[in-house]
């Protein structure tokens, strides 16, 4: 399992919930107590972080860690995108990929970085991909927001290569957020993409500060973070 969602204590670790319809509020505690029957039929847990194996302990079942990885297609793929990048990235775009309905928060929590770099330098965009609503703060520079729907697997890297940057925020530091693997970290880097990420212990071992990315824990650091790979 790669998310924390088995554990009965795991509703309030999750702030998207909050902003989530009572339907879909129901789905996900039905979810969550169909998670915890199935590691309770379990005799062991193979966990893609040591947070989400710390808690599978603590519901009495051994726990092993093996984080997530890529698939060999990517790896491949990555011998070829990476040179073509100078190209791919002639406009400075900064990214942000959302696999879910659930990153509004995340994505809220950078927005305030990523208006001061608007309104500092007139040419980078922003490349938004999945499901996602833009911060209110962002609504006046809609026509510097490039919006892309959810994307197959075979075209979401060549997206994504067109980004200078991409940002990986989490809108809590709990262990909801510390249960997260790295995997946006390593998508992007096959690819030459640096990432700039909320502080987790993940993100944190995954990242080579200031090569493959940097961890940003207030809009200052975000901002100086972004900027310098813009700049690169």
């Amino acid at each position: 399992i790669d998310d924390l969602i088995f554990h009965p204590d795991a509703e309030h670790l999750m702030p998207f919930l909050r902003r989530t319809s009572p339907a879909d509020l129901r789905e996900y505690r039905r979810q969550f107590k169909a998670h915890q029957k199935t590691l309770a039929a379990s005799d062991v847990c193979i966990a893609s972080t040591p947070t989400i194996a710390r808690h599978a302990r603590d519901q009495g079942k051994p726990a092993i860690t093996h984080p997530n990885l890529l698939p060999p297609h990517y790896l491949q793929l990555g011998k070829v995108i990476a040179p073509l990048r100078p190209a791919l990235m002639r406009t400075p775009l900064i990214g942000y990929m959302s696999g879910s309905r659930t990153h509004d928060g995340d994505i809220a929590l950078v927005a305030p970085a990523l208006r001061i770099l608007l309104d500092r330098h007139p040419d980078p965009s922003l490349l938004f991909c999945g499901p996602l609503h833009v911060p209110p703060s962002l609504y006046d520079l809609m026509d510097r927001i490039i919006r892309f729907p959810y994307q197959d697997h075979r075209v979401y890297p060549w997206l994504m290569a067109r980004c200078r940057v991409v940002v990986a925020p989490l809108e809590v530091a709990n262990d909801f957020a510390h249960g997260k693997s790295a995997l946006k970290v390593f998508e992007a880097g096959i690819f030459g993409i640096p990432v700039v990420a909320s502080p987790t212990g993940p993100y944190r071992d995954a990242i080579v500060e200031g090569v493959t990315g940097a961890i940003a824990s207030n809009t200052q650091e975000w901002v100086d973070a972004i900027e310098g790979f813009l700049d690169a």
